[in-house]
């Protein structure tokens, strides 16, 4: 489904550090090269520079793309090695089973009890 040129495209992405069974998991593409007017608030970032915060939109699908995303919405968790640990696609609402466990990896990746 396309959704409008107007429509916001919103992947929340969160760099963390690697527990060892994550070193497979799939690499991450890179954020994609735009100038600095594509980014609110902010000078153009690396993920490196985003290790540890939630944070993409991605009007042009640049980043939609690069990881062969055809869902809205999708959720990826990326660790500080730059690997797709997790990816949760549709909703998710507080108290749903599949939200409780994403919320449970991205605790686990920043070593917060939960």
């Amino acid at each position: 489904m396309r959704l409008p040129l107007a429509a916001l495209l919103l992947i929340p992405l969160l760099v963390a550090s690697v527990p060892k069974a994550a070193a497979v998991a799939p690499r991450a593409p890179e954020l994609p090269s735009l100038d600095a007017g594509h980014w609110l608030n902010s000078a153009p970032l690396t993920l490196a520079a985003l290790r540890g915060r939630p944070v993409l939109i991605d009007n042009g699908y640049a980043y939609w793309r690069s990881l062969d995303n055809q869902y809205w919405p999708a959720f990826y968790l990326i660790n500080a090695e730059g690997r797709i640990v997790d990816t949760q696609i549709g909703e998710l609402h507080a108290g749903d089973r599949r939200a409780d466990a994403f919320e449970a990896a991205i605790a686990r990746l920043l070593g917060v009890v939960r």
